[in-house]
């Protein structure tokens, strides 16, 4: 199975990044919150415990952050997904984002 390259992010400053992070603007409300959806469904698919969501690489500091969600958390931020793509009347969306939160909800861990 071929390896799932993780997005990369740049940024100049860590001022940079949290502007990105904080950001209302719809390109980058709904790229951050498309890519929650589709690593979290990747890894849920993968019997992965982490969805690696994109890599921030900050100049300044020669650094790189992860963006990660933790299966614990997934229907959280799953649940930050659907009420963005709601508020911009997305419905097609919102349907595959709750048919994923019931999928992961009702996902019998033991039955593996």
């Amino acid at each position: 199975m071929a390896k799932v390259k993780i997005p990369e992010k740049y940024f100049r400053t860590k001022e940079d990044f949290q502007y990105f992070l904080e950001s209302k603007e719809i390109p980058t409300r709904e790229w951050t919150h498309g890519r929650i959806v589709q690593s979290i469904r990747n890894a849920f698919k993968k019997g992965q415990q982490t969805a690696d969501i994109f890599d921030a690489r900050i100049e300044e500091t020669m650094s790189t952050i992860r963006m990660t969600s933790e299966r614990e958390d997934w229907t959280t931020s799953l649940d930050l997904a659907l009420q963005w793509n709601i508020e911009v009347e997305r419905y097609e969306t919102c349907s595959e984002i709750k048919k994923l939160i019931e999928d992961i909800e009702t996902f019998d861990e033991s039955a593996i």
